[in-house]
């Protein structure tokens, strides 16, 4: 089971970084908040130690995001949507991207968010434009009870799992502490795969509660009949 974590949770990137290790972790996906000068260059010190896995992105200014990915050799970059009207422009993005010998992919929103949230939706997407798929847990627990129909629609075109707990409405959740059996489909598919799970969680929490999280993960892929 690849691990790696967001830095959703990082407050103080530096440390965060410098943490990671104590905890088990060397890979992360960097998200949009976390992308300027300072950072970069702490990741360049840390290169050798932390590896990206994902990079997020924005459609407007693609260039620079498939110049950063390249630079950072990120497994992938992920971007959200929120319109069909993107469509064109993540197509042209993703054909960019395949040039230079890189994945786009793109997240699905919660079902009170809207586009792109249910699986008919991602797979469109993906068949339409070429791209990839992050699938977030928690976001896709909002449109299903199960995540069964995600996995059998998407799996061979899934990068990345931003993978989280869920309870009673909320997400992104350290993973033990809600409906945590909802991701067995997951575990069960991915497990042994290369596609990274990416501890995705609230910014309230901390890189304790990843690891926390990363132990109760594992300990279930453990109990997890293989395939």
């Amino acid at each position: 089971m690849r691990l790696s974590v967001s830095t959703s949770i990082a407050k103080g990137f530096d440390v965060f970084l410098r943490k990671l290790g104590k905890f088990g972790f060397d890979s992360i996906e960097l998200l949009p908040g976390h992308i300027n000068d300072d950072n970069l260059g702490l990741l360049e010190y840390f290169s050798k130690k932390i590896s990206v896995c994902g990079l997020g992105g924005e459609l407007k200014n693609y260039n620079y995001t498939l110049y950063l990915g390249q630079s950072l050799n990120a497994d992938f970059i992920c971007v959200e949507l929120s319109s069909r009207s993107e469509l064109k422009k993540l197509g042209d993005m993703v054909k960019k991207a395949e040039e230079l010998g890189q994945r786009v992919a793109v997240v699905n929103n919660p079902a009170e968010v809207g586009y792109p949230s249910k699986v008919a939706e991602m797979k469109h997407i993906a068949d339409t434009t070429g791209a990839h798929v992050v699938l977030d847990t928690a976001h896709a627990r909002t449109e299903s009870n199960s995540l069964i129909n995600f996995v059998k629609a998407l799996e061979e075109r899934i990068v990345g799992i931003r993978i989280s707990d869920f309870f009673r409405g909320y997400g992104h959740l350290p993973i033990g502490i809600g409906e945590t059996e909802y991701l067995d489909p997951i575990i069960d598919v991915f497990g042994r795969s290369s596609v990274p799970f990416i501890l995705t969680l609230d910014e309230r929490f901390s890189l304790l509660d990843a690891w926390i999280s990363r132990t109760n993960l594992e300990t279930r892929y453990k109990r997890t009949p293989k395939r």
